[in-house]
């Protein structure tokens, strides 16, 4: 079930891991055309839930909890959901819920009382940032947002994941800056880090031309989405995993 709203979260489903309701005031659906993420476009929350039998080993008994905190890099084609899809064929309940923005930086995100009210009530057990990417920077403004944000999730118990996005298509030589920038400030935090952007360039190669890309050129097709998925599905399993090893 999906809820989508101009502006308000679904609070009354936090705590509880059910999918309220939120008023519907008038955004696109999540698969009409968007604008770049530096064209805001509007403000966006959408949640999806999910919920399979348990499986009794690593942490499938009870459901996992992912917010998404971005713009539209996140939620193009629905990303997060795709995320969701795989945690559910590998057996976990899981709930995913996203707070992005078109246009908008992490520093305008750690502002925004939707988001604090989120994450310090949501439950959730891994935050996912994603930073705007075109154009990318300035760093400084980025680690501080980075830094209010890491305050709130270790605050509420959570693991935060820095989302690392791709350079625009032709534009290969500044991804090597990026990667450098989100490498640092995951360091900087002890964060995980989905090295999204770092492993794209291979797959752009591996593809048909333009196959990751959406017509804008910068905004991920459909396959790119579904890269970006497997990217972050594959660090949050992997700690998951990690922590599982370490409590047994």
């Amino acid at each position: 079930m999906r809820t989508w709203s101009g502006r308000s979260v679904n609070r009354q489903a936090l705590r509880g891991g059910q999918s309220g309701k939120c008023g519907n005031q008038g955004v696109d659906a999540p698969d009409a055309p968007e604008a770049a993420d530096n064209q805001a476009d509007g403000r966006r929350v959408f949640d999806y839930a999910c919920y399979r039998k348990e499986v009794p080993h690593m942490s499938r008994k009870k459901t996992l909890r992912i917010l998404f905190v971005g713009n539209s890099h996140t939620y193009y084609n629905d990303m997060p959901h795709l995320v969701q899809l795989r945690a559910e064929k590998e057996g976990f309940a899981c709930q995913v819920t996203m707070i992005a923005h078109g246009g908008w930086y992490l520093s305008q995100h750690a502002e925004e009382p939707d988001v604090r009210f989120n994450i310090a009530y949501g439950g959730y057990d891994y935050v996912v940032l994603q930073e705007h990417a075109h154009p990318f920077g300035p760093e400084e403004r980025f680690a501080e947002a980075v830094k209010k944000l890491n305050a709130m999730i270790r605050a509420a118990g959570a693991v935060p994941v820095i989302y690392a996005c791709w350079a625009r298509e032709g534009e290969r030589e500044k991804q090597a800056l990026m990667n450098e920038v989100h490498e640092r400030t995951a360091d900087a935090i002890d964060a995980l880090l989905a090295p999204v952007g770092e492993k794209w360039w291979d797959a752009v190669q591996r593809l048909p031309e333009h196959a990751m890309y959406a017509q804008d050129g910068a905004h991920a097709s459909p396959a790119g989405s579904d890269f970006a998925a497997e990217i972050l599905w594959q660090t949050i399993r992997d700690d998951m995993e990690r922590r599982e090893e370490r409590d047994l």
